[in-house]
């Protein structure tokens, strides 16, 4: 039996690494120690949207992720919600267009009963964003952030735990 494991050293990913990683955005950010700023600076963020998996061309749920293996996490959550038995009940699993690539289509080599899914497929998180069936459900009527739009640090400070 093994004990232990050893671990790959850290390393150091080079900046031009990430430029080109969808799954990586940068940004700048304000540094603050004990509530008083040091000064803003260049970083990197991960980036998180919204997937809309679909079947047969039905929406089914909208979970939040950090894009890149769509397909897999489509066909992963199928799997633990017991919508499959495993990769033979899969047909396709694509994006449904190119200008959309928020949104998944699954097929299935097997029947499937919608309404099963909407009654038993249950997500959650804070942002309320998790668990809705489709994209549209989401969007808000507020307008969008304005370009260098910034909230006072007293604000951030202020918010609770």
């Amino acid at each position: 039996m093994r004990t232990s494991i050893t671990l790959p050293r850290p390393i150091r990913l080079r900046y031009d690494r990430f430029v080109t990683d969808p799954r990586v955005r940068e940004s700048r950010y304000r540094r603050v120690e004990a509530g008083s700023p040091r000064g803003e600076r260049p970083g990197f963020l991960a980036v998180e949207e919204p997937l809309e998996i679909r079947i047969h061309d039905q929406p089914v749920t909208v979970t939040m992720r950090t894009p890149g293996d769509d397909f897999d996490l489509a066909a992963g959550l199928l799997f633990t919600e017991g919508l499959i038995r495993g990769p033979r009940d899969l047909g396709t699993i694509r994006h449904c267009s190119t200008e959309e690539p928020n949104l998944v289509n699954v097929t299935l080599t097997v029947p499937f009963d919608l309404s099963r899914v909407r009654r038993t497929l249950i997500s959650n998180s804070s942002c309320g964003l998790c668990g809705k069936t489709a994209i549209d459900e989401i969007r808000t009527k507020a307008p969008p952030l304005r370009p260098g739009f910034r909230l006072p640090l007293e604000t951030v400070l202020g918010l609770p735990d």
